[in-house]
Order: structure tokens, then sequence, then C-alpha cells
């Protein structure tokens, strides 16, 4: 047997544990069963444990401490740790904690304050902080808000209002704003700076600043993600030649707010009549034919190559005498 088998046997049957070969149990393997069955803890090389064993471990069997060595815990260790077991912070090298640690610590254990460097939260650390407790505003450099920190700190707490220096944003700060409080427009001078990602994101969700937009900064596969939740635009797209089949930009990474001809259709069908099919691959065109049988009549079937025929007659067999045309 193995670690993994004797972690698991000893958890669910511990009557066994005079037939285990202990020095096979690794440290992720100590953490699990005596979270379980501390009985054993006579029996564990501690050495074995890393800081992440050690503060799962402590969590759930605190009356272990003392066998910890504390010089493993890195920060998001620690973090975990102390929010739930409070007592160990006398043992914590506070220096290992980074932003987001204090920010989700201070969350659940304020009384930690004091012990905070204050300068390592970011603008989004300080607005997940704030939404939760407020009462460590006075410590904020509100400077390192940006407009999606803004928006999500002002829908929970709506008196920081007074803080935010709209004349500081990006053009991409004041869309992540405008996007939740549409109200702020006529203080925006940052129209211009708005990119075609920007664009897209703050069209999505507020259609009636169109007038504002330069269309020109849309690429195909923005416009396909603006046109798969507002189609009222299509008239605005001259780039209707450069969406893809898939959206993916071609190397299979995501990218935020791009789409394609796949994202489209699935919301509205009725842009099928702007499609070129004339960028389409083989496979691509199969896909469509699948998934939207309805198009059949738009499809060029001469170029859908003998591979990928099996997977469109699985699916959709009436299209076997297009096989050929």
């Amino acid at each position: 047997m193995d670690c993994s088998d004797w972690r698991s046997l000893l958890i669910e049957l511990p009557q066994f544990a005079d037939k285990c070969d202990w020095e096979k149990l690794e440290g992720w393997a100590w953490r699990s069963l005596l979270i379980e069955q501390p009985q054993f803890a006579d029996k564990c090389d501690w050495s074995k444990l890393d800081g992440s064993d050690w503060s799962d471990l402590l969590e759930k069997q605190p009356q272990l401490a003392d066998k910890c060595d504390w010089e493993k815990l890195e920060g998001w260790a620690w973090r975990e740790l102390l929010i739930e077991q409070p007592q160990f912070a006398d043992k914590c090298d506070w220096s290992k904690l980074d932003g987001m640690d204090w920010a989700y610590l201070l969350i659940e254990q304020p009384q930690f304050a004091d012990k905070c460097d204050w300068s390592k939260l970011d603008g989004r650390y300080w607005a997940s902080l704030l939404e939760k407790q407020p009462q460590f505003a006075d410590k904020c450099d509100w400077s390192k808000l940006g407009g999606g920190d803004w928006a999500s700190l002002l829908e929970k707490q709506p008196q920081f209002i007074d803080k935010l220096e709209l004349s500081e944003l990006s053009g991409g700060a004041f869309a992540s704003l405008l996007e939740k409080y549409p109200q702020f427009a006529d203080k925006c001078d940052k129209w211009a700076e708005m990119t075609g990602v920007d664009w897209v994101s703050l069209l999505t969700e507020q259609p009636q600043f169109a007038d504002k937009c330069d269309w020109s900064k849309l690429d195909g596969n923005n416009w396909a993600y603006l046109l798969r939740y507002q189609p009222q635009f299509a008239d605005k797209c001259d780039k209707w030649h450069e969406i893809e089949a898939d959206g993916d930009d071609g190397d299979g990474r995501y990218y935020p707010f791009c789409a394609g001809w796949d994202g489209i259709l699935e919301k509205q069908p009725q842009l099928i009549e702007r499609c070129d099919w004339g960028r389409m691959k083989s496979r691509d065109i199969a896909w469509f034919a699948v998934n939207y049988p309805q198009v059949a009549d738009k499809i060029d079937w001469s170029r859908i190559d003998r591979g990928d025929w099996p997977f469109i007659l699985r699916y959709q067999p009436q299209f076997a005498d297009k096989r050929g045309k």
C-alpha cells in the first residue's frame, strides 16, 4: 500500500494502525490523517509538513501547535490560520503578509489592524476591506482605487462618495465606474481615452452612451462580444470581416470581452446574414452546421473536408445529401 492508501484506510479504519509503515506517509497525508485522527500524532515525522499543511492542521487541531515549525508558514497560510485560530498571532511574522492577506484577515479579524502595513493594500483590496470594515477608511490611500474598485465599494458603502476624485480616474477606470453609476457621465472627460475593451464593457451594461463611442477602436472580436448582447448596434459595425469563428484570437487563449460567431449566433441568430463564410475553416463550418442547422442554405458545403462529415452526420443526418456538393 502506498501513502494515499494508508491515509484513506486509517481515516476510516484506525484500528489497522499497527500494520502501517509510517515512513510512507508524506506531509499532505499526515495533515489529512491528523485532522481526522489526531491520536496518531506520536507517529508523525513533523519535518514532512510544509506551511500549508500546518495551517490546515492547526485550524482543526490547535492543540498540536507545540510541534509546529512556524517559519514554514507563508503569508497566505498565516492569513488562513489566524482567521480561524487568532490565538496564534504571537507566533506570526507579519512581514510575510501581502495586501490580499491583510484585507481578508482584517475582514474577519479586525483586531489585528495595529499590525498592518497599510501600504501593501492596492485599490481592489482596499475596496474589499472597506466594504466589510468601513472603520478603516482613515488609513486608506484613496488614489489607489480604480473605477471598478469604486463601483464595488460605493454599492456597499455609498457614504464614501465624497472621497472619489473623478478627475484622477483613467478612461478605463471611468468606464468601469459608469457601468454601475451612469449618473457620473456628465463628469467624464475621459471618453477619448477609452479602449475598445472599455467600450464593449461599458456599452454592454449601459448602451445609452453609444453616441460617445469611437467605434473605430473596436476590433472584430470586440464587436462580436458587444453584438451578442446589444444587437441594435449591428449597423455601426464595419469589422464583420474580422470576426473569427470562435473568438479566441487564433491562439486558444481566453480574451476578456472577445467573442466570435459562435457567441453571436448563440444569442442573436438573426445576424447570420452578416457572417463571412469565406473566413471559416472546414471544422468551423461543420460546427455551425451541427449547432445551427437553420443556416444550411448559407453554407458552402464544398468547403467541408471529408474528415468533418462524420461529425456532421452523427448529429444532423439530414445533411447527407449535401455531401459532395
